[in-house]
């Protein structure tokens, strides 16, 4: 009777903590799954294709390995490896369709931004196999929970892992707001794996003109100008744009009280002037301020600086915070005269055309 009485209990204790959880609204709830740290990858077998990722709210990244008549190949992506076919079957109809959830996993495609890494040293492939046993994941085969939070069941956050091992036999976990225990410091261990065997050079700024720029965003405002401030968009895609707005109120650049404001949209991408602004990032090896990012911790009312471009080849650059790098000073007053200049031309277009009576 009391051991009967001490198996209820402890199903109403293990009831109500999830429960708790599951009201509370916190994070994704643990279940075990019989973890079992012993558990080894199938006898006289190895990995040969893998995939882990945690997605919600933010955008993480998705972890996989591929082995193919290539070599074996570790590769971080943005994109969520189901979704390639589309774009691989209408851009390189050549290539078949690929069926294991880690598709494209030797090359990097336009669509996506990744590292791609051929693994030489097969100790790197034992380490990973060792994180895999060392958190039981052979044994999580066939998880596959969802939970709502709140009471709304598309909202929180999705786990994946997927596994093909030498011998043929896989392992698939699919858990939403919920996941097998040891997940999460799988997660961790295997992306501090991946961080050692990573390439993202193909990104790195070296010319601004070696790929065609689809986005331009330049604003510079606050103290360190004073009241001045400059502002450039230069957007492409569905609905192509630009934006040039100056203001300096107490003529440091221009005549004082100068505030120029021209804004279009619905024009031909091959109007919008990224190259002569690019021409003068490198003409002041701005390269090499991509990744700036340092503020006045001091002073939060101090000016402020934000660059950010993108690029077809998936490339991107970006500075900002509220202390300028070295060499920007002399960069900032050719960059806004081209700014003006490029405003004047076309202002006078407009002029030009409403004069002949052609409608704007």
């Amino acid at each position: 009777m009391v051991n009967a009485m001490s198996k209820c209990l402890s199903l109403l204790l293990r009831f109500a903590a999830v429960s708790f959880a599951l009201i509370s609204g916190g994070n994704a709830i643990s279940l075990d799954n019989n973890h079992d740290s012993s558990v080894k990858i199938p006898e006289n077998s190895h990995l040969v294709n893998f995939l882990i990722t945690r997605q919600g709210m933010a955008m993480e990244p998705y972890y996989m390995v591929t082995t193919t008549d290539k070599g074996i190949f570790f590769k971080i992506s943005d994109r969520d490896p189901r979704f390639l076919d589309d774009f691989v079957i209408r851009e390189i109809p050549e290539i078949p369709r690929e069926s294991v959830p880690n598709a494209y996993g030797d090359r990097v495609l336009d669509c996506e931004k990744a590292s791609l890494v051929k693994i030489e040293d097969l100790k790197v492939l034992e380490k990973l196999e060792q994180i895999i046993e060392e958190n039981g994941a052979v044994k999580w085969n066939g998880f596959s929970k969802r939970l709502a939070m709140r009471g709304v069941s598309d909202a929180g956050t999705s786990y994946r892992l997927f596994m093909e091992f030498s011998d043929g036999s896989t392992v698939k976990v699919d858990g939403y707001n919920s996941q097998p225990a040891g997940f999460e410091n799988m997660l961790k261990q295997v992306a501090d794996l991946f961080s050692e065997h990573k390439d993202y050079s193909r990104y790195e700024m070296v010319n601004f003109n070696d790929a065609e720029c689809l986005f331009l965003n330049f604003s510079v405002t606050g103290d360190f100008l004073g009241k001045t401030s400059f502002r450039l968009e230069l957007i492409s895609g569905n609905f192509p744009r630009w934006l040039v707005e100056i203001k300096d109120p107490e003529g440091k650049y221009f005549e004082k009280n100068s505030e120029f404001v021209n804004f279009k949209r619905d024009i031909s991408p091959a109007a919008l002037p990224f190259k002569r602004f690019l021409d003068i990032m490198s003409r002041y090896h701005a390269e090499r301020w991509n990744g700036y990012s340092v503020n006045d911790s001091k002073n939060s009312n101090s000016g402020y600086i934000s660059i950010h471009i993108y690029f077809s080849d998936r490339r991107e650059y970006s500075v900002k915070g509220s202390i300028p790098p070295d060499g920007f000073d002399e960069f900032l007053e050719s960059f806004v005269s081209e700014m003006k200049a490029f405003h004047d031309e076309i202002a006078a277009e407009d002029v030009k055309e409403s004069s002949s009576g052609v409608s704007k």
